[in-house]
């Protein structure tokens, strides 16, 4: 079992979480190569996060100035590290058995999905946790949903564009907006009570974000949104 699945009945509450996050080339998960690799291990809501995996990755191309003034990792950096298909085992190994999370889940599973599918080791199911969903419902009105935003309110500071630092933050952050979450008209108990619960209104709410987002941009004349969550969820059916 490579991941817990996100139609998982497991409680919510305790369930073992890895928290994942991707330093890359570029923004675009299906060019994208990963210089950079984070896991965070918790019981969602019950222990202290902590980083069990990280490690540099050598994406075999130069990477570009843009990423770089990001994440501050440049060639010389990685002339060293592990490609990425000599790291994939190693990182399956922290995800194995445990619920998939990342803040903006399509763009990190989408770079972990092909990963997997070029090693030939399997199918990785879409999902299942991304407290950026659970952000836009509940501070829908505040300004910033940026990782760094989120944790800022909650007085929790990022070490940001460093994947350890991203991970840690989101795991952090992610029992926070659950508290959040049970007490807001839009989400209330029942998301709570198993990881199957939570994917399927996550899913729900995913979808009316981007449809939200791409009516305020056609109403400003603004170029057309490019939905993330929209097409995977239609690919399931879902």
């Amino acid at each position: 079992m490579l991941v817990l699945p996100p139609t998982s009945e497991r409680a919510l509450r305790g369930v073992p979480v890895a928290v994942l996050d991707f330093e890359t080339t570029g923004p675009d998960p299906e060019t994208a190569i990963p210089v950079q690799i984070a896991v965070v291990h918790c019981a969602l809501g019950d222990d202290e996060p902590r980083v069990v995996y990280k490690t540099l990755v050598n994406p075999g191309v130069p990477i570009p100035e843009g990423a770089s003034a990001v994440h501050h990792i440049v060639d010389a950096d990685v002339v060293d590290a592990p490609s990425w298909p000599e790291v994939l085992p190693s990182l399956l190994a922290v995800l194995e058995g445990r619920v998939l999370a990342a803040y903006n889940l399509p763009y990190d599973w989408s770079i972990l999905a092909r990963g997997v599918r070029d090693a030939d080791a399997g199918e990785l199911p879409f999902g299942t946790l991304d407290p950026l969903v659970w952000a836009q419902v509940v501070h829908k009105y505040k300004a910033g949903k940026k990782l760094v935003d989120v944790a800022a309110r909650f007085g929790i500071e990022v070490d940001a564009h460093d994947a350890a630092g991203d991970a840690l933050a989101t795991a952090l952050v992610m029992p926070l907006l659950l508290h959040e979450l049970g007490r807001h008209p839009e989400g209330g108990r029942a998301p709570l009570l198993s990881v199957d619960a939570m994917w399927r209104w996550t899913c729900r709410a995913a979808r009316m974000n981007e449809m939200e987002r791409a009516d305020y941009h056609r109403k400003k004349g603004n170029p057309p949104f490019q939905p993330s969550w929209t097409p995977r969820l239609d690919a399931l059916g879902g």
